[in-house]
């Protein structure tokens, strides 16, 4: 018989101001962003997660903005795992910061070229960082399911051994199945 997993403490994260940016023909505009903000944290939702304040001034505007409304719902930010980044997105106010790097084969060629080993001390270097500033970390895998899964392991438990407070399995390019997912 299959044994199903109970998971007792889940939130609810929404992106619509990171991925919802990210479609064509978006455009967003800062009074957009905090009437989108202040209905999400109006209906409930615990975590709202903007754009990395890297991308452009406008999203490090917004981000700052909205971080400072004194809303119930936490705000959070993707940020690439580089020390300059982080430092960026704490300085926004935020109280966490979601850590990605790609972790696949063809990402890391494409990327950023770098091996797992430098991938680990890359990210720990951040995820410790973002700690010591009292900030909640995400660490996630970018294109998780194209990527090798014993070379995940070694990542996610080098983050969970710095103490990550959340973990993702991104799939950046939408390839994989239900069962993949489960295991």
């Amino acid at each position: 018989m299959e044994q199903n997993l109970v998971i007792r403490d889940w939130h609810i994260i929404d992106s619509t101001l990171r991925e919802g940016e990210q479609f064509a023909a978006s455009n967003f505009t800062l009074a957009d962003k905090i009437e989108i903000a202040k209905a999400l944290d109006a209906f409930g939702v615990e975590y709202l997660e903007l754009t990395t304040p890297i991308a452009s001034k406008e999203s490090k505007r917004a981000l700052e903005t909205i971080a400072g409304l004194g809303l119930k719902a936490k705000i959070l930010t993707h940020t690439r795992a580089k020390l300059e980044d982080a430092r960026v997105a704490i300085g926004c106010g935020v109280y966490g910061v979601d850590i990605l790097f790609a972790t696949s084969k063809e990402l890391r060629k494409a990327s950023h070229g770098k091996e797992i080993t430098e991938i680990i001390d890359h990210s720990l270097e951040v995820i410790e960082y973002v700690k010591s500033e009292g900030k909640n970390v995400r660490f996630s895998s970018e294109d998780s399911f194209r990527s090798d899964k014993m070379d995940l392991l070694k990542i996610y438990a080098a983050a969970d051994s710095v103490g990550v407070n959340r973990v993702g399995l991104a799939d950046t390019v939408g390839v994989a199945t239900p069962s993949q997912v489960r295991e």
